[in-house]
């Protein structure tokens, strides 16, 4: 399939009212393709009409409205409008969105937009990691790639968050990152010439998953198989990191609380009730996560399954996040608290960012790194999936 754009649409915030947009020169409003206006320095619109329009007020138009979508176009030496308290490269497209609001819509290059992904992905690392930071520009762009090949009929390609890659725009940016970037520039990852879901994760624990396992509703794919993350002393790439290995504990009623909780969201068809008895580990994966788990609760027995099971099991902290991995290797009662214990953060699929770190420092290039997580893989230049479907 050919790669028809370099840019993408990143919806920065979607079903708004109003929003404010800035520049350090002039902002260009096109609506249907033509010059509608121009304002220097701040730019509120709000939405109106049959929530098809938006309009605002200035002091040399005053009041204006224009069709959506629109575009605004920032004419600074940068090329950068500032908002929602951040600055983004290129231009920004306002979708009309359901219930009388719009999608606020980053439209940027590809390169440009990782370089407000990666150090949000990978972490600020030194010059002596830049091959794990240049391996994450792979796959984050690969990853990208595929996403706008998926969403061609859709209003925007992907999320500024972890629903797909978080992306802050300028200000994530940092040089050894730009560097990796420039250096790999229009690199993808591709299997049998496609490209490949680039999924990525965290830490491993040292073996990391089978797409099928973790997730129930995918399908086998060869690329992203487990392997066992191990140097030739047979210690782990990413044993370093601080989420190697983990310890959760709660208590009976506090976890109980959550575990309700979330299962209603989650295992809507199964959720739990009464007070949790105990946990157990029925089954696990050739990687070590849980296959099937169950909950003994005063009201009955609950089993559930793979990587969903970190949705419900979910930390004693403030917002409850995610348990941090089903590589779960221990629940126990310890003073009256049950006690979890684990390895790894993330879902174990594709590439372990701080085994990628580890492999760095052990001497590895990016494109090791990559061909280590991501099976019988190539590295190419984009372009060559237009040449290719030409030529045919």
């Amino acid at each position: 399939m050919a790669v028809q754009s370099r840019f993408l649409r990143v919806a920065l915030r979607q079903n708004v009212k109003r929003a404010k947009f800035s520049s350090g020169g002039q902002i260009d409003i096109l609506s249907n393709g033509d010059f509608h206006i121009s304002e220097r320095g701040t730019i509120a619109v709000e939405i109106s009409g049959a929530g098809d329009k938006v309009s605002g007020e200035s002091p040399l138009h005053g009041k204006w409205e224009c069709a959506l979508p629109c575009t605004l176009l920032s004419k600074n030496e940068f090329n950068i409008i500032d908002y929602d308290g951040s600055s983004f490269r290129g231009s920004m497209i306002l979708v009309a969105a359901p219930r009388g609001s719009f999608t606020v819509v980053n439209y940027v290059g590809v390169e440009d937009y990782l370089r407000g992904v990666v150090p949000l992905e990978i972490g600020h690392r030194g010059p002596e990691e830049i091959e794990a930071v240049k391996a994450q520009a792979v796959a984050s762009r690969t990853y990208t790639y595929k996403k706008i090949l998926e969403n061609r009929s859709m209003d925007f390609d992907l999320l500024p968050t972890i629903s797909d890659q978080v992306y802050g725009g300028v200000l994530a940016e940092n040089p050894v990152c730009n560097q990796a970037i420039n250096t790999t520039a229009d690199q993808v990852v591709v299997y049998h010439d496609s490209l490949i879901y680039a999924y990525y994760h965290s830490t491993c624990g040292g073996k990391t998953a089978n797409i099928e396992d973790v997730w129930e509703n995918k399908q086998p794919l060869q690329y992203l198989r487990s392997i066992h993350d191990i140097d030739e002393k047979g210690e782990p790439f990413c044993g370093f990191s601080g989420s190697f290995s983990w310890e959760e504990s709660w208590s009976d009623a506090r976890l109980s609380s959550i575990v309700n909780r979330y299962s209603r969201e989650v295992f809507s068809q199964k959720p739990t009730a009464g007070s949790i008895v105990s946990i157990t580990i029925d089954s696990r994966f050739s990687c070590g996560r849980a296959r099937e788990c169950t909950i003994k609760t005063t009201s009955g027995s609950y089993r559930y399954g793979g990587d969903k099971i970190r949705f419900i099991l979910r930390r004693d902290q403030n917002g409850n996040p995610v348990l941090r991995s089903a590589l779960i290797t221990d629940v126990s009662k310890k003073s009256g608290l049950i006690v979890m214990k684990g390895k790894g953060y993330g879902h174990g699929i594709g590439m372990c960012q701080f085994g990628a770190i580890g492999r760095a420092r052990a001497g590895q290039s990016y494109e090791q790194i990559l061909k280590a997580y991501y099976t019988g893989v190539e590295v190419k230049q984009i372009g060559f999936l237009k040449e290719q479907r030409t030529a045919r």
